[in-house]
């Protein structure tokens, strides 16, 4: 075991570089005695130490290599070691001591810090361990980050101590009075390690001091690497000028690497005296123990009637720590006062205080100096005009200069921009419930316009402006009165005549009311619903709601309670006439649900006779469907409608009349269109509704054109790739909901995908709810027996054989890349991306060889050495991979390693095959252990809870399509914890690849869920690409034999 440790060490006032550097936890029982030498005796050879950074992170940046003196606690063995467990007993009478050694360390400059230091929080290689203090410098450049993204910083001019006509131009972080608390409890919660190079600094440092110049330097680096391009434009274009001014030079120099500029000394000297008073605002002074809090009054009422609009502002001091009590005036002018405290203070260092501070406060508002010349009971009044002016502009400067504020309780409100409010009703009489439960149902409507909070109709504006304050005081609220706000109300009001008369309640609360409502120059902030309305909404919105519905009486199982509301919404939709998509996760039984709906269904229509429903979905579940029917609802007429002894025309809607459900899959519908179109479906099931996600594609447009009552699409990845994809199952499920093609894409797939619009998906969100049912297994309420899941990427190294490989096709790719373009050129980028892939599996797949496995490939090694402890464990497991004449050789090839029976589904296997492999390997006392499957084959409809192990042999681009595979073995069901191995040849294309991939699954994520495609990758440039395949270095096997 190798342990990593670093330091942060000041090379100046402003750089420094983080040194890294690792003890070696095998030799600590290999010595008895460190010799007189004072080099760490345990301490990992730099090279070692840097080969292995320099993997970890990807980088072949210069690294710095130093020899450093620490000070260690030590014994008569040597340097005691870091972990407990690793230490040598002391001997009794003996007592451990500091002394010094020299160690070799490995430095990574400010920048390098930035682009890699975080990534070694991915560390996943046993036999390294990263110490608290590498941990600490992550939390520390994290908190860095945080100022940067809130703007927490300041530019600083200082003079060199040792060059006179020098100046330095920096950036600082200037933090508030809580971010200074929080970086004091990051410094005493830094581990001892990380200042174990203090006392051998030339200067004599606190540990303060070194954790504000890194943060210091590691913000001052972060802008000059990320705004270099960015030096404001009057700069740039006036570099040539010869009578530059020191203000240029300075400033020019916040932005460029060198943050040095030449000047006279005698200008520097006033310059910087300058800057010193410019910066007098943001000084918080962080250690004295309170700040200023002013407070401002309403105008005081008396019998009902307000005497005056005079607000009060004044002001006392807050104590910065502890239970942050205030002390007023009265109480500091008190003689002995601050003797009473804890603290050791004066009465004339508090005056001193407040002085600077209310003349610093007095920048931002001019009335604060006022305060000054009263002593006892400090308060000034401000009319209405200064009490908004206050409000509107001051406070918020006044905040982020470090002082606290109170203010009245309506400010908050008084801050919302003006905007809608929408009073809908029901058009039917009284508190009768309207007929219709339906989205179709017309409504009544009325206007509201929202002003700090507070409703005012059309009338009520008018009296706003003839107030002519900016705060009026409406009943017993105060209102702030912006005139061109109030001009937008009137002129909203002026519109109102446009507006659409019948207007139903599926249009306002499940539309775009910025679509149906054209105009209106002003937001919609809420809309409120009548409790008929509201009673009707919560059925769409909230499934749970719903009246439940009993199981049918035929139906031969138990329904889960999630499982009971599904069947419940499925019927209430189609009570209401729309269609909806079951999403639910994988593995959480929406095949169930959809057959106690059609039992349900049968079971309420009685007598009377229902029209059948037809089943779409791939081939490779057709099985799974008949299955699931016959165990659960054995009474339904199931007809197969599938292979060469398919029914003619005539017969098919002759049969078809004698059944309940027909099954079918989706490549039969475009070529027999005619036949399935001539009969009047119940309903359309879409399994595996993804299958639709084209909205071109012969299949689609064919399936859109059959006629039925109610649809349903059922899929656990209702997006994969592009958010066109919902809309086309949408569009199926209710055609025109979501507009047309063009129109979804400008409003909402262009805006989300490429924007990162939230607004827009928050709004496709709210537009799709009524009709898409989504459960997780991962949420406890769904699902309480479910076992855990835990996923892994193991990391493989290359065989030599593989890097020769590897390397020879890459350089190839780039002796012709550049001669093809277009067409052509994403064929030879995707040809090559295949090579590489199998590559990294096997050479054996890629040579097309047909041989022993064993000790070629790194990622085959890697799986065997887990597979026998999965067999010695008693465990079955899934391997999915994306290549069949892959999956052949590991068949063959585990067979003779483990020396046991392996099953092998791919796209060839037959139906009956495939069915017989499934129980074979569901068995209990199976001599299978091992079932190989292709992805596209295997991925889908399948049930295999008897293994509890899954591998994914070899990356897929899309980890939907990855998890879906997954969940063969990860749904209900499951016993056992369920462990997912990623398999990954560590430095090549596919760890790439994985770490893009995770990085895209964030936009998705705003709608339902979004994967990433290999599409981008043919679009890349040639340096891209030479980046994304190159091989990285030490990626090798050094340990192959």
């Amino acid at each position: 075991m190798k342990r990593i440790h670093a330091f942060w060490l000041p090379e100046d006032d402003s750089l420094g570089e983080l040194h890294f550097w690792a003890e070696d936890m095998d030799l600590w029982n290999q010595l008895e005695e460190a010799g007189s030498s004072s080099m760490h005796p345990y301490c990992v050879p730099q090279l070692e130490l840097l080969s292995f950074l320099q993997k970890m992170i990807s980088n072949k940046e210069n690294w710095g290599l130093k020899s450093v003196s620490l000070e260690l606690p030590s014994n008569n063995f040597g340097p005691v070691p870091s972990v407990p467990e690793c230490r040598k007993v002391v001997p009794e009478g003996e007592s451990l001591f500091f002394k010094t050694w020299t160690i070799r360390t490995v430095s990574m400059s400010s920048e390098s810090v930035w682009k890699y230091l975080n990534k070694l929080d991915k560390l996943t290689c046993e036999k390294i361990e990263l110490s608290d203090s590498v941990k600490y410098w992550m939390l520390l450049l994290n908190f860095t980050l945080e100022l940067l993204v809130r703007g927490r910083f300041s530019p600083k001019a200082g003079k060199l101590s040792d060059k006179r006509n020098m100046i330095c131009a920096e950036w600082i972080p200037y933090l508030n009075h809580e971010d200074h608390a929080r970086f004091l409890l990051l410094i005493d919660a830094a581990p001892a390690s990380a200042w174990l190079i203090i006392k051998h600094l030339k200067r004599k440092y606190t540990s303060k001091y070194i954790c504000w110049h890194f943060v210091k330097d590691m913000l001052d680096t972060f802008i000059r690497i990320y705004c270099n391009k960015e030096t404001p434009y009057i700069y740039r274009s006036n570099s040539s000028k010869k009578n530059t001014t020191i203000h240029e030079k300075w400033f020019k120099s916040l932005f460029l690497q060198n943050k040095n500029c030449r000047e006279d000394s005698k200008k520097i000297a006033k310059f910087v005296d300058n800057m010193e008073n410019w910066a007098h605002v943001i000084d918080f002074d962080y250690d004295f123990p309170f700040r200023i809090c002013f407070y401002l009054n309403e105008p005081e009422e008396k019998h009902d009637e307000l005497l005056d609009t005079e607000w009060v502002l004044t002001y006392c001091l807050q104590a910065v720590s502890g239970d942050q009590k205030m002390i007023f005036s009265k109480d500091w002018l008190k003689k002995d006062f601050f003797d009473t405290l804890e603290i050791n203070i004066t009465k004339e260092e508090v005056d001193k205080f407040i002085r600077k501070h209310l003349q610093r406060a007095s920048r931002h508002f001019e009335r604060l100096i006022d305060l000054l010349n009263i002593p006892e009971d400090p308060a000034i009044v401000l009319t209405n005009l200064e009490a908004s002016d206050f409000l509107r502009k001051a406070s918020h400067l006044l905040e982020n200069s470090g002082f606290r504020l109170i203010l009245p309780s309506f400010w908050k409100k008084a801050l919302k921009e003006i905007g809608l409010s929408l009073d809908v009703k029901s058009k039917s009489q009284g508190n009768d419930m309207p007929k219709s439960m339906g989205l179709d149902i017309l409504v009544n409507y009325n206007w509201n316009i929202i002003i700090g909070g507070k409703n005012f109709s059309r009338e009520e504006i008018p009296d706003l402006l003839n107030r002519e304050e900016p705060l009026v005081k409406v009943g017993k609220e105060w209102v702030f009165v912006d005139p061109d706000e109030i001009q937008k109300a009137i002129d909203f009001f002026e519109k109102k005549a446009k507006e659409p008369e019948n207007v139903t309640l599926g249009e306002i609360a499940f539309s775009d009311t910025e679509d149906l409502f054209a105009d209106t120059g002003l937001d919609i902030v809420s809309i409120n619903y009548d409790k008929n309305l509201q009673t009707i909404l919560a059925s769409f919105n909230e499934p749970e709601t719903l009246k439940m519905l009993e199981a049918p009486d035929l139906f031969k199982g138990d329904l889960r309670p999630y499982q009971t509301v599904g069947l419940s919404w499925l019927m209430f939709l189609q009570k209401v006439g729309l269609g909806g998509c079951l999403a639910d996760d994988m593995g959480l039984g929406k095949t169930i649900q959809l057959i106690a709906f059609f039992l349900k269904d049968k079971e309420l229509a009685g007598s009377e006779e229902v029209d059948p429903t037809l089943v779409l979905c791939p081939m490779s579940i057709m099985s799974n469907w008949k299955n699931e029917i016959k165990k659960f609802a054995p009474h339904l007429r199931v007809m197969i409608h599938h292979g060469t002894q398919r029914l003619n025309h005539e017969d098919f809607v002759e049969k078809v009349k004698d059944c309940d459900v027909v099954i079918t899959t989706y490549a039969l519908v475009d070529p027999e269109l005619d036949k399935l179109h001539a009969v009047n479906w119940r309903r359309i099931v879409l399994d595996e509704a993804q299958n639709i996600k084209n909205n071109h594609t012969k299949q689609t447009q064919a399936i859109k054109k059959l006629r039925s009552l109610n649809k349903v699409a059922v899929t656990g990845t209702p997006l994969e790739n592009r958010l066109l994809e919902i809309w086309s199952i949408i569009d199926f499920l209710n055609p025109g909901y979501l507009g047309s093609e063009k129109y979804f894409k400008q409003k909402y797939s262009t805006p989300i995908e490429r924007l990162n619009d939230q607004k827009a998906s928050t709004k496709l969100k709210q537009i799709i709810r009524p009709m898409v049912l989504r459960r997780l297994k991962t949420d406890a309420r769904i699902i309480k027996d479910l076992p855990d899941k835990i996923e892994s990427k193991e990391l493989c190294y290359l065989t030599a054989e593989q890097v020769s490989l590897y390397e020879s096709v890459f350089n190839n790719m780039l002796n012709v890349i550049d001669n093809y373009d277009g067409i052509q050129r994403r064929g030879v980028i995707l040809s090559v991306l295949v090579k590489l892939k199998q590559i990294c599996n096997h050479p054996a797949q890629y040579l097309k060889e047909d041989s022993f496995l064993h000790a070629r490939s790194g990622k085959v090694n890697r799986l065997y050495e887990i597979l026998k402890e999965i067999i010695a464990e008693g465990d079955k497991t899934l391997i999915f991979t994306q290549f069949s004449n892959m999956g052949h050789l590991l068949q063959k090839d585990c067979e003779r390693v483990l020396n046991r029976k392996v099953l092998f589904l791919h796209g060839v296997t037959t139906y009956s095959q495939r069915n017989e492999m499934v129980e074979s390997f569901q068995k209990k006392d199976s001599d299978c252990p091992i079932f190989i499957l292709s992805l596209k084959a295997g991925g889908l409809g399948l049930n295999l809870t008897s293994a509890n192990h899954v591998f994914h042999f070899d990356r897929w681009w899309n980890p939907a399509i990855e998890n879906q595979a997954t969940d063969r073995a990860f749904r209900i069901g499951q016993k056992k914890t369920v462990h997912v191995y990623k398999l990954l040849c560590q430095g090549t294309v596919e760890e790439r690849i994985d770490d893009m991939i995770d990085r895209k699954k964030e936009i998705a994520e705003m709608v339902l869920e979004n994967e990433a495609s290999k599409d981008w990758i043919t679009t890349l440039s040639t340096e891209d690409l030479k980046k994304l395949f190159q091989l990285k270095a030490e990626v090798v096997d050094t340990d192959e034999k």
